[in-house]
């Protein structure tokens, strides 16, 4: 049989392709996809899962009459989504495809219904190897998780016994024991501690993707094996709010509750806090620690200045979004900026070579121009004077050689610029033009109308603290 051939989305449209189960009779996985307009597309399920080793064991499933590879995690999340979508089948509950008529989160306990027959699973609906089409559809993630009728957060496979446990501490006795009885005496309260504590360190909790997966979705359930539960009874259990630490088991499952929490009530943080928060979050990508959180980000010149591509190195992408969360209020102070810019170098994979080093004094320099404490001392022309001698001081100490030649204010401006040209000027135009406006007065050179102008907008625009 030969291997599945992707036909190309048109990038000018907003184009989803959906899975659907084909031939649920038959013991192999067979499926279908066909791509869909997201603004007309039937009720789909998203499933939220963890890719897994990539050079671990493979399954094949048929995907439009060809041969179609996936990992193992995968091939079990599917071959359990088949099964529900067969049990719906043979009873002929056709009232559950509709979900106007089915909500059953209230009750907790998960029975097993997709009200849906049709599925959005990245690695399936997106052709993976097409960068174009990848960045094109991962910039549509909020949306279509958004959309979705129903996310299920496939934690994978789990020890029986452990799940057992895990369900009993979940779950109210009496509910659990109706719904999923077990032989044998229930297990200790002990025991139900491990199955928590284990379930809190599936590697599910530790994808960088599952973030906005988990976040955004309007109705979200946890599977593992044939079992599941809503994720509100599951939060309920995992100690939201007890202050653990990154080091500690769960630590992202706490964070992710918390961030869920806040997005019912609409307390969305900054896109540079949400960077600090999830930073220790595994992707195989580096650039998908931005691309990742994308859907969460509340200010639209985000979303748009960081839009994903995948045609860009990750140093280029640490440079975009130094730029675009220069002035968030939570970076006032020169600490904790340079603390983010750090993390984010780190979790970014950015060598730090002499290159690196060197273009630090932009960033020292045009440091009191980014904060946002004291805007209105950048329109008095004595701290500005202050601030010119303090940036010839600077470059005088990194570049002596650009002030051998005499005094004239021209050849000094062209050879400091000539020392910094590795700066990328097109990922972080911000700091490079606010370095440039401080070197101009510095040495008497006048200021284009753009750049004056700009100082007086620095100071209009600043957003509040708070």
């Amino acid at each position: 049989m030969d291997s599945f051939t992707y036909t190309p989305l048109d990038p000018s449209t907003r184009t989803i392709r959906l899975l659907r189960f084909i031939n649920l009779d038959r013991d192999d996985i067979e499926c279908e996809l066909t791509p869909h307009v997201i603004s007309s597309v039937p009720l789909f399920t998203c499933l939220s899962y963890t890719w897994g080793d990539a050079n671990g064991p493979r399954d094949k499933i048929t995907l439009n009459g060809s041969d179609f590879s996936v990992r193992a995690n995968l091939f079990a999340a599917l071959q359990m989504l088949r099964d529900k979508t067969r049990e719906a089948t043979e009873a002929k509950k056709e009232w559950i495809f509709s979900a106007a008529k089915y909500r059953p989160e209230e009750s907790g306990w998960w029975d097993g219904v997709i009200g849906t027959v049709h599925f959005w699973i990245d690695a399936i609906c997106i052709n993976q190897d097409d960068l174009l089409e990848r960045g094109h559809q991962v910039g549509m993630m909020r949306d279509i998780f958004s959309a979705a009728d129903l996310v299920v957060a496939w934690l994978g496979l789990f020890d029986p016994g452990l799940s057992h446990a895990a369900l009993h501490c979940i779950m109210d006795d009496t509910v659990y024991d109706h719904k999923h009885s077990a032989p044998g005496a229930p297990p200790s309260w002990a025991q139900q501690k491990d199955g928590i504590l284990q379930l809190k360190r599936l590697p599910y909790w530790r994808r960088m993707w599952i973030v906005q997966e988990f976040v955004l979705p309007r109705r979200l359930v946890a599977v593992w094996n044939q079992q599941g539960v809503w994720v509100r009874n599951l939060r309920m259990v995992f100690d939201v709010g007890s202050g653990v630490r990154s080091g500690d088991p769960g630590f992202y499952v706490e964070t992710l509750c918390r961030e869920r929490i806040k997005r019912e009530f609409r307390l969305t943080g900054s896109f540079d806090q949400l960077l600090e928060a999830f930073q220790y979050g595994e992707c195989v990508d580096p650039r998908d620690r931005v691309y990742a959180l994308l859907g969460l980000a509340h200010q639209d010149d985000i979303s748009q200045e960081l839009e994903p591509d995948y045609t860009i190195s990750a140093t280029q992408l640490y440079f975009r979004t130094l730029s675009c969360v220069r002035h968030s209020p939570y970076l006032v102070d020169e600490a904790p900026w340079n603390s983010f810019r750090r993390n984010l170098k780190a979790s970014f994979l950015v060598p730090s070579d002499g290159i690196y080093v060197q273009l630090e004094v932009v960033y020292s320099i045009s440091e009191p121009d980014r904060r946002l404490a004291q805007p209105l001392l950048h329109l008095l022309p004595g701290y500005r004077l202050f601030l010119g001698k303090q940036t010839l001081e600077t470059l005088r100490n990194k570049y002596p050689q650009c002030f051998v030649d005499g005094n004239d204010p021209q050849i000094i401006y062209d050879a400091v610029v000539e020392q910094l040209q590795d700066f990328p000027h097109e990922e972080d135009p911000k700091a490079w033009r606010c370095f440039d406006n401080l070197l101009r007065e510095s040495l008497g050179l006048s200021l284009s109308r753009d750049a004056v102008e700009e100082i007086f907008d620095a100071f209009i625009d600043y957003p509040a603290a708070g």
